[in-house]
């Protein structure tokens, strides 16, 4: 009877260390799985989810997550706002999950820049040294867009553009409607 209690004993012991060994090895591949995610991968699992966020130059957003892409993201509260992934300082709302690939995340920032150019409505452009220009998207380039300046209470119809700048990608933080 000693020797088979002894035995019990130590196929327990054999089986708590191998469960612990498995278990070991599940929180290691989580942590190397999470480790290989970017900022992108886990905004995919937020479509519809409030998130707030700060970014480069001090702008604070909050809003749902309506639309992202390869580098962007669309926030829609009160109005709409395009934000630059990169110039992302903090965010608070983020799940820890990846989200599926597809639907636009696979379209870059000018994709976004364009939609909202083609909308030629007024935006308020914030950049990520604090800076704010007001005016309306023109020309989007691969890697910059031109905004035409110009006050966003003047009309459609009586716009008189003062200077049309070009804004390099990686300056920009968001693009707010007006």
């Amino acid at each position: 009877m000693r020797w088979d209690a002894l035995f019990d004993d130590l196929d327990g012991q054999w089986d708590a260390e191998q469960r612990l060994e498995r278990e070991g090895e599940v929180v290691d591949r989580l942590r190397r799985e999470q480790a290989a995610l970017t900022l992108d991968d886990r905004l995919a699992a937020t479509h519809g989810r409030r998130l707030s966020v700060e970014l480069l130059g001090g702008l604070r957003l909050s809003g749902a997550v309506v639309d992202l892409g390869d580098g962007w993201f669309q926030l829609e509260d009160a109005g709409r706002a395009l934000v630059v992934t990169s110039a992302v300082t903090t965010l608070t709302g983020l799940g820890r999950g990846a989200g599926p690939a597809g639907g636009s995340r696979r379209l870059g920032l000018g994709y976004a820049l364009r939609r909202v150019s083609r909308d030629r409505r007024s935006v308020r452009m914030h950049l990520v040294d604090g800076q704010v220009r007001e005016g309306h998207l023109g020309a989007v380039g691969a890697d910059h867009v031109e905004l035409h300046e110009h006050p966003v209470d003047v009309s459609a119809r009586r716009r008189e553009t003062r200077a049309v700048v070009v804004v390099t990608h990686r300056a920009l933080a968001a693009v707010l409607e007006a």
